[in-house]
């Protein structure tokens, strides 16, 4: 049976295909004979064509491997035909097929995370991979934005199998596992951390507010404070300057503000025009706070701002009023520095 059969072996080697067919044709016309009876000759011709042969294996072939074709058929219709079949089962050899160049679509991939922990964005460029895979790969993740140190993603490759196959390109993998790491991180406790360039800067905007508030008779800008009047040319002093509270606000999870955190620290002094006492209240805060991986500690410089009130009312408007967004958690202040201020 072995001058009847044609096997055709296509495909990339290592991924390659086997389709085996025989020629009936030749094979009726080698058995067809003029004196053989019509009814005999029909059987021989329905035998032929029920013939069947079967490959084994058909898939993931590589040059060399061997394929082993088998006939399969009716006995007791061959012996009604009259036909012997001999060497049903035939071995190639597979050839021919094409080599392709095995690319790994993640070699020379830069991957980057920039920004700040937990906000941190995912950026790829492709421009030092192989030319196929800047040409015709797409990378997808499911996560791309809101990144934190610790969050692994896995990059996965969009191809066109068919495609590749027609270049000659094999991709070697199609998913990789990254995790960020190394960024710099928006603070979510003080605890463990150096404030101390911070506290610094919030010091130094308290004593200069106390310090023109006296030259100027005007009470952190204000002649007229929370409803009580002050004499400009009053001998204004400032005495029992405390901290009272510190509170962090840290946005919270799938909220969206400008302000990742807030450090407000409430502070609360009495202030004499000469005539009476008055207990004030302010507080100094800041946003944005983050770390860096070496813990250099930063902060949104434009955002140190100063309120004050008569009124012991200042946490109620800037932190209980932003509890919906943001979790809040109250911070010691045990260590902090109030002497030297101006208003000890």
């Amino acid at each position: 049976m072995e001058d009847y059969v044609d096997p055709e072996f296509y495909g990339l080697d290592g991924e390659g295909s086997c389709n085996v067919n025989y020629d009936s044709y030749d094979l009726n016309d080698d058995i067809y004979d003029d004196d053989t009876d019509q009814k005999l000759q029909e059987r021989r011709y329905n035998f032929i064509n029920s013939l069947k042969l079967k490959a084994e294996p058909s898939e993931g072939l590589s040059n060399g491997d061997n394929v082993t074709v088998t006939f399969e058929y009716d006995k007791k219709d061959a012996k009604k035909a009259k036909i012997k079949v001999k060497n049903t089962e035939l071995t190639f050899t597979a050839e021919n097929l094409d080599v392709p160049e095995d690319v790994d679509p993640f070699e020379g991939l830069e991957v980057t995370f920039d920004g700040i922990s937990p906000k941190a964005k995912l950026q790829i460029n492709k421009e030092n991979c192989h030319e196929y895979v800047r040409s015709a790969c797409n990378f997808t993740t499911d996560t791309k934005e809101n990144l934190k140190n610790g969050d692994k993603i896995v990059l996965h490759v969009d191809y066109s199998e068919s495609s590749a196959k027609n270049n000659l390109v094999r991709i070697t993998q199609t998913d990789k596992e990254y995790t960020v790491s190394g960024l710099p991180e928006y603070l979510t406790d003080t605890k463990n951390v150096d404030l101390s360039p911070l506290e610094q800067e919030i010091e130094d905007k308290i004593s200069s507010e106390i310090a023109s508030s006296l030259s100027k008779g005007r009470f952190f800008g204000s002649g007229s404070f929370g409803g009580t009047s002050f004499n400009a040319n009053a001998d204004f002093t400032f005495k029992g300057l405390k901290a009272d509270k510190r509170c962090l606000l840290t946005l919270k999870e799938d909220h969206k503000k400008n302000g990742i955190n807030f450090l407000y620290t409430f502070y609360s002094l009495v202030v004499s025009d000469g005539t009476a006492d008055t207990p004030l209240y302010f507080t100094v805060y800041v946003s944005n706070i983050y770390k860096d991986a070496d813990g250099t500690l930063n902060w949104d410089k434009d955002s140190l701002r100063l309120d004050a009130s008569k009124n012991n009312d200042l946490e109620t408007k800037h932190v209980l009023a932003a509890k919906t967004d943001y979790n809040i958690t109250e911070q010691d202040i045990t260590k902090l520095n109030v002497k030297g201020l101006g208003a000890d």
